[in-house]
């Protein structure tokens, strides 16, 4: 059903060149095939619009098919909006599953859909998927660091720069009505250079020697793979591409580029809807994602999945365009504590490797108490609690045990305060327990040999590419350290920072100050 959708879209583009050449008997044939590719029931989510791609073009070529249809899955794609652009996909009323397929599904469909159809089936829907995709790319351009790799969060992230698709969805849909300097809200010539920025940094994930595409992110990393991904998942990456149906002459190909956000200056912008703030630091060329409001349910899973746990690409508190989450759940708290005055101290200490029978321990960027099985709490929801738009964030959270563990349940308060360059993050258990806390930072991708120190308030670790992740506690008494993780879609092994609270059930206020950044000297900016 999925790729029914394209490929009718495709036939669309393409009729004069294709369809029209095709026998009756052909076109019948190939039409029956497409209409019962799409009539399941009981489908909700971003799969209706495949639905409403394929009868929009089976009603171009002369299908006698009602519209009634596609105005019920519209009504239910619209009854997933939440207001800025943004849309939970598939979600009930409460859901804030919020992630990439706002750009590459529920934005740049809906554009599609109006390029065929819409204009004439109906128009005022159509303009208000237009306003809303403004909104939406305004917020998506703010997502790519300066090396144009995106911010890793959410599923299918294997589609890597399928995200600029509904860039290109948004000058496909004014291309007519194009006058002066901006498109849809945006100017041409960031369109250009946020998807020649983006289709640039994955270009190493092409498997040159096997002339494909790999499971993975920058590099073939297949645990990061849903349920549902398969050999061929990466090619919806050829939505990155949907700009070549603009013809020469438009502005997105003879304006000059325009440099990203991230290239202009230092940002926080703040976004209510799915409860983020994005941070660019133009320096370091890093874009931070906080997430005080995101989060797939533990209780909405399928309970036959053979994901982790919790879900790492949305239940964490922070997200970057350079670091991704720990995705094989082992991970070794190694305390250090380096005395400042020590004499002859270095402070660049080899940490010990992951061994056989090390137990999971410390997730990235979250808030880590142990059940009484001794295993890590599963972050269950991130529930806003923010009263207005601005770079100071707050919510509320919940931890509990997995399913066949020991019932436990832990209720906590965050709030975070955001800049370009760091973020102070304020916990607070509201459940009282009898053990300690540990609040984490980003996972950096570990270097060879690994590389952490400590000093008794910050625990500081340099990973590759320059990176370097540091947490600092502010506020009780809080005892830094790194640990040695397991893989991410950024290297095979990986290293955070951390703080222990000893006794932090008791309801106490923990505060630590957060820095994603590089080491000094260098930055992740591209130079063309």
């Amino acid at each position: 059903m999925v790729e029914t959708g394209s490929l009718a879209f495709g036939l669309f583009e393409t009729r004069r060149w294709i369809w029209h050449h095709f026998t009756p008997d052909l076109q019948q044939r190939v039409g029956e095939q497409l209409l019962a590719n799409v009539s399941r029931s009981g489908i909700n989510g971003n799969w209706l619009l495949f639905r409403v791609l394929t009868h929009a073009f089976l009603r171009s070529v002369g299908w006698d098919i009602s519209p009634s249809q596609t105005m019920h899955d519209l009504d239910a794609i619209e009854s997933y909006y939440r207001g800025d652009g943004w849309y939970s996909d598939g979600g009930d009323s409460d859901a804030t599953k919020f992630d990439y397929y706002n750009a590459w599904s529920m934005n740049m469909y809906p554009l599609l859909w109006a390029r065929m159809e819409g204009d004439a089936l109906d128009r005022e829907r159509a303009a208000r998927f237009r306003a809303r995709s403004v909104q939406h790319v305004q917020s998506l351009v703010h997502m790519i660091g300066g090396d144009g790799g995106p911010v890793f969060q959410g599923r299918s992230l294997t589609y890597r720069a399928a995200m600029v698709s509904s860039l290109w969805a948004a000058a496909l849909h004014e291309r007519e009505s194009v006058s002066g300097p901006a498109l849809a809200g945006i100017q041409p010539g960031l369109i250009r250079r946020a998807s020649s920025a983006v289709l640039a940094y994955f270009d190493p994930a092409v498997d040159a020697a096997a002339g494909r595409l790999s499971l993975g992110w920058s590099r073939e990393f297949p645990a990061m793979a849903q349920r549902y991904s398969g050999p061929g998942s990466p090619y919806w990456m050829s939505k990155a591409f949907l700009g070549l149906l603009l013809p020469p002459e438009h502005p997105t190909w003879t304006e000059p580029d325009v440099p990203l956000p991230i290239e202009s200056a230092d940002f926080v912008r703040p976004e209510p809807v799915p409860g983020w703030v994005l941070a660019g630091e133009r320096e370091s060329g890093i874009v931070r994602l906080v997430n005080t409001g995101t989060t797939r349910r533990f209780a909405e899973r399928d309970p036959h999945s053979q994901d982790l746990r919790d879900d790492p690409n949305y239940a964490r508190f922070a997200y970057s365009s350079a670091t991704a989450p720990v995705l094989d759940g082992r991970t070794v708290p190694v305390p250090l504590t380096v005395p400042a005055t020590a004499p002859g101290n270095d402070p660049r200490l080899r940490l010990r490797e992951l061994a056989p029978g090390d137990e999971a321990s410390l997730p990235d960027n979250s808030v880590v108490v142990m059940t009484p099985d001794g295993l890590p709490a599963v972050v269950d929801s991130i529930r806003s609690t923010s009263k207005d738009a601005g770079p100071r964030r707050s919510a509320r959270f919940s931890l509990l045990s997995a399913p066949g563990e020991a019932p436990f349940r832990v209720e906590g308060e965050l709030i975070s305060t955001v800049t370009a360059h760091e973020e102070v993050r304020s916990v607070r258990i509201l459940t009282p327990f009898d053990g300690d806390v540990v609040l984490t930072g980003y996972a950096v991708a570990a270097a060879s040999p690994v590389v952490g120190r400590c000093d008794g308030v910050s625990a500081v670790c340099d990973g590759e590419s320059m990176l370097r992740s540091m947490l600092t506690v502010e506020h009780g008494d809080g005892v830094p350290m790194c640990s040695i993780a397991g893989a991410t879609a950024f290297g095979n092994r990986s290293l955070l920072p951390a703080a222990r609270f000893p006794g932090g059930g008791d309801g106490r206020e923990m505060r630590v100050r957060i820095v994603l950044g590089t080491t000094p000297g260098s930055t992740r900016r591209r130079t063309t």
